[in-house]
């Protein structure tokens, strides 16, 4: 009852933290842009182990020598563990040169912690069966007892023997009683211990209690700060409670970060999670970080705890770079189709642009034609009416005089007609030919060297020329043509027959060819 009450108030403490599902994502980009400022991080940090390196080498003092010793081995254990050791031997060295045993003692188990912390074992345990305990003082047993806990219970967390397990499990629960006893109750190191048993045996009710005490012990954004993220979020997440045990996971990774922390759990987990989630680009990004960081820090364990992940994450990623590649050559090969497709279309387009612009220059030349054509119209229209006027006056001014004789000699004659009947040809044959520059040309194509036509005067059409031209304007009608002429239909009839005789293809197709010169 009481877990399920806790799991009730731990999702609504994160509901009204988070207020949205875009808190995850904010954290994240936090987290990326702590990753992308790491190397600033480091570098910083790396300032400050060289100053207290300078003032070690300037310092001839040898208790100031161990203070500094003991800062640097502080400033390495999480770090690099190999600077760690060497700083460690340095403080027990300087230790027993001072006579000061049980700092030597303290030390040595410090260096077995650091052993244990990086995977090596067989060393811790060396390290601490050597130790002289009768040398320890109260800060030494402490640091004892902390580091066989410590690699007893990291022993039994990685063999695969689970008769050694048991063993192991209840060699470090002997050791971890035996820190109760040296330890003050309110001390970081039992608070921890006692919130690791009860998560061991599922009790996270309980186990968050003590986080809440250790959490307000340490400051937000330390390494301190991040190592109770980190167990907050094992606890939050044995309870169900999995968006907010993501949320102190990453905060637990965003404090490493910024500490320059080498040794750390929290990235690489994240980035599983991230994995099966399916962030996959995030994921490889923070494995990527995770393990120069294990490298960085030198520690064995570390890299067996990353490899799995590393090689689910990138054989992942890898299938999702296969099938982002995939993806572009299909998309690469839908562009060049549209590319060609758009060539194409623009070609066309050029076309008919081109066609457009013709057709518009031959509009304007067709209208440039049909205007003078029509200025010319007029112009015959104005001087046949001239004409007109002039006989009336004349025949007027004759029946006043009574000069019947003259009029009725003025309307007998025929040669009126026959110049009018010239001129009306001479106009029809300009105007015709302006709209028509090569109509005697694509004629004489059409018709066998036998039967073309040979003007005299380029510019005069003759009369079979003229029954064709009238066709060509779309006046096929015989009756109608020898009207316009001034024929007779059979003359009209004759001259077409005579024509399509001398045709090269056949002679019904000839007259539609015909209608069809100046169309293309």
């Amino acid at each position: 009852m009481r877990n399920n009450l806790f799991r009730f108030l731990c999702v609504l403490a994160f509901l009204l933290m988070s207020a949205s599902p875009a808190l995850a994502y904010q954290q994240y980009h936090v987290l990326d842009e702590a990753l992308e400022q790491s190397p600033k991080y480091i570098a910083a940090h790396e300032q400050q182990l060289n100053r207290l390196k300078a003032q070690l080498s300037a310092t001839h003092s040898l208790p100031q020598r161990f203070k500094l010793s003991y800062r640097l081995y502080k400033g390495y254990m999480s770090f690099q563990t190999d600077s760690a050791l060497v700083y460690l031997d340095r403080c027990i060295s300087l230790a027993q040169a001072l006579g000061h045993t049980a700092f030597a003692a303290s030390c040595r188990a410090q260096k077995a912690t650091q052993f244990s912390i990086a995977g090596y074992y067989p060393e811790a345990l060396t390290t601490l069966s050597k130790l002289n305990r009768k040398e320890l003082d109260r800060t030494g047993w402490q640091n004892y007892y902390y580091a066989l806990n410590h690699v007893y219970g990291e022993m039994a967390s990685y063999t695969g023997d689970k008769l050694l397990r048991t063993q192991f499990f209840h060699k470090a629960d002997s050791y971890r009683d035996s820190m109760y006893a040296v330890y003050p109750a309110s001390s970081e190191a039992v608070l921890m211990k006692r919130e690791i048993t009860c998560s061991s045996r599922k009790d996270f009710a309980r186990a968050l209690l003590y986080n809440d005490l250790r959490l307000r012990l340490a400051s937000k954004g330390s390494h301190a700060y991040a190592i109770v993220a980190y167990f907050r979020y094992v606890e939050l997440e044995g309870m169900g409670c999995e968006n907010e045990a993501l949320y102190w996971l990453t905060e637990s990774a965003l404090a490493d970060v910024r500490n320059a922390v080498t040794n750390q759990a929290s990235l690489w987990i994240l980035a599983d999670k991230l994995d099966k989630s399916g962030d996959i680009d995030r994921s490889h990004r923070y494995i990527d970080y995770a393990w120069q960081f294990a490298n960085l820090f030198g520690a064995r364990v570390r890299n067996w705890q990353i490899s799995p992940i590393l090689r689910n994450i990138d054989s992942n990623f890898q299938e999702k770079e296969a099938q982002t590649n995939r993806q572009l050559a299909l998309l690469v090969v839908l562009v060049s189709m549209l590319s060609v497709v758009l060539i194409v279309s623009l070609a066309y387009m050029m076309r008919q642009r081109q066609q457009l612009a013709n057709a518009n220059r031959q509009l304007d030349e067709s209208s440039r034609v049909k205007e003078a054509y029509i200025g010319r119209f007029l112009t015959t229209c104005s001087l046949y009416i001239d004409k007109l006027d002039k006989l009336r006056l004349s025949v007027n001014r004759m029946v006043k005089n009574h000069q019947y004789d003259k009029v009725l000699e003025l309307t007998r004659t025929a040669g009126m007609k026959s110049k009018d009947m010239e001129a009306l040809y001479q106009h029809f044959d300009d105007a015709f030919l302006n709209l028509f520059p090569s109509f005697v040309d694509q004629i004489n194509a059409l018709l066998r060297p036998d039967a073309q036509f040979v003007l005299p005067d380029p510019s005069r059409l003759n009369t079979p020329l003229r029954v064709f031209a009238l066709i060509r304007l779309g006046m096929d009608d015989s009756t109608k043509i020898a009207e316009c002429l001034h024929y007779s239909v059979n003359t009209i009839y004759n001259y077409r027959a005579k024509v399509r005789n001398g045709a090269l293809g056949k002679r019904d197709e000839f007259e539609e060819k015909v209608k069809m010169i100046g169309t293309a």
